[in-house]
């Protein structure tokens, strides 16, 4: 019995060590062909885990354009940091733009390392926050929270645009040495701040954590954060935009009525008490965060007071969410004020019903030539367009006109709040006009 037991475990032992040895080929295998595809041999201190073997059979699956971009980040992670490709001519140049609009891209670049101190219910433990500067470890953004853009999805050659293009970077929350939370960040075409979704392994608010964050790298980089705003490929081919986060985390305090009640507040008070709870002045950094309120949609006559600061912005969601308001509030000479010299750059990657519709019914004529200059449907969709014309053709008083548009608008099933908003000029227009229904 003793000899049967003992030839079945050395069987055993046989079997995996020889199982062991087929997965160490495999291995070497697979790594062999990163030499043969990008003419660069991965290295020995490179990691060799089972995510990053996945992420490496993935990449090697790529075609051109996306294989040459990789071959250039590999090459780049051989020699010393920095490993972003920031000497890539299309990186080069969007750097140098943004420090001609006056942004500093120094804590974008350097990655601007913070530790937090957190509790998740069970510990207290130091969160160490960074902008990831280590693009094989960017390449695990899906992985580490099993969302699209893991090694085994399809959407995932689209995160090689998070390595290897200087204005995105994933932010990544490490406990100790594991990786708990993370945020992709990128930088607009005119500068500005975007976060998209956050993700977190423990029970802590880094909702929070991440609101707070970006704007302290806002105030560094000298820009503001928005929520909306153009993001331009520079390097990889392709990249997937799931939609921005709203940036009002790091004013959720202001939420709280007994720190600033929205519903009773002076107009004149307004300013200087965001001013006392915010410890800075109402500048673009903080601005798009101030407007994105939902109280504020409730007293429009409360933008008045910001109007000095939306004056100065060089934000144009910001500037036409204010022309919104004070238009709102019965104010329409400020409301032209805020829109300016408008051009179609400044109202590219708008996507506020209101503002748009206060754009349509202050200046028709130039909404019009803006509407028939370009093709819109895959960014505003024919529904919103409609709307938009309905409203400027409202506004120069061809109401039969107005009313088709909005009709068609209807037809394609917009947004809810685009929808109730057409319903109701639909039903005014109705009133007063003899069309047919």
């Amino acid at each position: 019995a003793r000899l049967t037991r003992l030839a079945g475990k050395l069987r055993h032992t046989a079997v995996v060590r020889g199982l062991e040895q087929f997965l160490l080929h495999a291995q070497e295998q697979l790594l062999g062909q990163v030499h043969q595809t990008f003419g660069v041999p991965w290295q020995d201190g490179w990691p060799r885990d089972r995510d990053m073997l996945v992420a490496v059979d993935r990449l090697l699956k790529l075609k051109d354009p996306e294989r040459l971009v990789v071959a250039k980040l590999l090459r780049c992670r051989v020699g010393p940091p920095p490993w972003d490709l920031r000497d890539e001519p299309q990186n080069q140049g969007f750097l140098a733009r943004l420090r001609e609009r006056g942004v500093t891209v120094a804590p974008w670049l350097d990655g601007m390392p913070r530790s937090v101190q957190v509790d998740d219910g069970v510990d207290r433990y130091d969160l160490t926050l960074a902008l990831c500067d280590d693009p094989l470890e960017v390449l695990h953004m899906g992985t580490h929270f099993q969302t699209c853009l893991g090694g085994k999805s399809s959407l995932f050659p689209a995160v090689i645009a998070n390595a290897t293009d200087i204005n995105k970077r994933v932010l990544y929350g490490w406990r100790d040495d594991r990786v708990v939370g993370r945020c992709l960040f990128a930088l607009t075409d005119d500068g500005h701040l975007l976060s998209f979704r956050a993700y977190c392994h423990d029970q802590i608010d880094f909702d929070a954590i991440v609101a707070t964050y970006l704007t302290e790298l806002a105030t560094a980089m000298h820009t503001a954060v928005v929520s909306q705003g153009h993001v331009s490929l520079l390097l990889a081919p392709d990249w997937y935009d799931d939609g921005a986060a709203e940036a009002t985390g790091s004013l959720a305090h202001l939420n709280d009525p007994s720190m600033l009640d929205l519903e009773t507040i002076e107009a004149s008070a307004f300013v200087p008490r965001l001013e006392e709870l915010l410890d800075r002045p109402v500048d673009d950094i903080v601005l798009p965060l101030i407007l994105a309120l939902p109280g504020l949609s409730a007293r429009p006559e409360l933008v008045v007071g910001l109007a000095p600061a939306l004056l100065r912005s060089t934000v144009p969601a910001s500037r036409l969410r204010g022309a919104y308001l004070a238009f709102a509030a019965g104010q329409p000479s400020v409301a032209e004020q805020l829109l300016g010299e408008l051009s179609t750059e400044s109202v590219r990657d708008v996507r506020d019903w209101h503002s748009l519709a206060t754009v349509a019914q202050l200046r028709p004529s130039w909404t019009l030539t803006w509407l028939r200059g370009r093709p819109l449907w895959a960014h505003f969709g024919y529904a919103l367009e409609s709307a938009l014309t309905g409203v400027a053709l409202e506004a120069l008083h061809r109401p039969k006109q107005a009313l088709e548009q909005y009709r068609e608008a209807l037809r394609f099933w917009p947004e809810r709040e685009v929808s109730e908003a057409v319903q109701q000029r639909i039903g005014a227009l109705d009133a007063t006009t003899d069309s047919p229904r």
